[in-house]
């Protein structure tokens, strides 16, 4: 069986079925604090969102059909379907970056959801964490900045503080042959503003009217879950940026010496 692939307006799925959801569950297992794990299911054109109880029992449904929402109650056999299971949690983390139509493909047999937008792809599954695949190659000789990752994971921390979907500025600029990365965190419709330097071992507070070189806007909760990886045992972590390009964040991981390479989108239209 092929895999089955449609498209979506993301920015529906996440306000009206992810959140919704989320939030329900939320209020019904208050006391549980175990992952949610609904069931993505494919035919033709469409894809059926269920969840279900211990018993077995559907008791949340959604129909979507390009943007279009609908209770619904099928009679399509199991065998039929292309069907996968998620944890709901780590759905919401991959969406959050996006805006727009994107491409969702049901790989069935490797139980895993894939989300492509633009160059940019996305990989969920029960047993394989939210990752994007591909992203555009930077050389070393763009804009690159090395910061210890525990003083980027706490700023970063502060910023996701203020609000879950606060947007976080990145800026990469050169001073004095210094490289710095500049971020200002600012809730919508509020002053409040978190604006911090960072070099390679310090973390400070900058003032700048200088023309920046490369910014980008992203959710600062998205930033967080992948510097979570690199706290306590990568000491370093690169940050490339250029313009039109997502920032990628590279790292080593020192104990068998590999690399692992992140790629962040910036969002399409922070303002959607």
């Amino acid at each position: 069986m092929e895999n089955m692939s449609f498209n979506i307006d993301v920015k529906i799925m996440r306000e009206n079925v992810i959140l919704p959801l989320l939030k329900l569950l939320e209020t019904k297992d208050k006391k549980e604090k175990k992952a949610v794990i609904i069931e993505f299911e494919c035919s033709e054109d469409k894809i059926f969102i269920r969840e279900r109880d211990q018993a077995g029992v559907i008791f949340i449904s959604f129909e979507l059909d390009e943007g279009i929402i609908n209770d619904y109650q099928t009679d399509i056999k199991d065998d039929e379907l292309h069907k996968i299971a998620l944890d709901l949690n780590k759905l919401q983390d991959a969406l959050i970056d996006l805006n727009g139509k994107v491409s969702f493909d049901l790989d069935s047999q490797n139980k895993r959801l894939i989300i492509t937008s633009g160059t940019y792809t996305y990989e969920i599954g029960l047993n394989v964490p939210s990752k994007i695949k591909k992203f555009p190659k930077l050389d070393a000789a763009d804009n690159t900045v090395e910061i210890e990752g525990l003083y980027l994971y706490t700023i970063f921390k502060k910023c996701s503080g203020i609000n879950k979907f606060v947007d976080v500025k990145l800026t990469a600029e050169t001073e004095e042959k210094e490289f710095l990365l500049l971020f200002t965190a600012k809730e919508s419709g509020t002053n409040t503003k978190v604006k911090v330097e960072l070099n390679e071992f310090n973390a400070g507070t900058h003032n700048t009217n200088s023309d920046c070189v490369n910014t980008y806007d992203a959710y600062g909760t998205g930033l967080l879950e992948v510097l979570k990886e690199s706290i306590g045992r990568i000491p370093q972590v690169k940050l490339l940026m250029k313009d039109n390009y997502p920032l990628i964040i590279h790292y080593e991981i020192l104990e068998n010496h590999g690399k692992v390479i992140i790629g962040i989108a910036p969002r399409i239209n922070p303002s959607t």
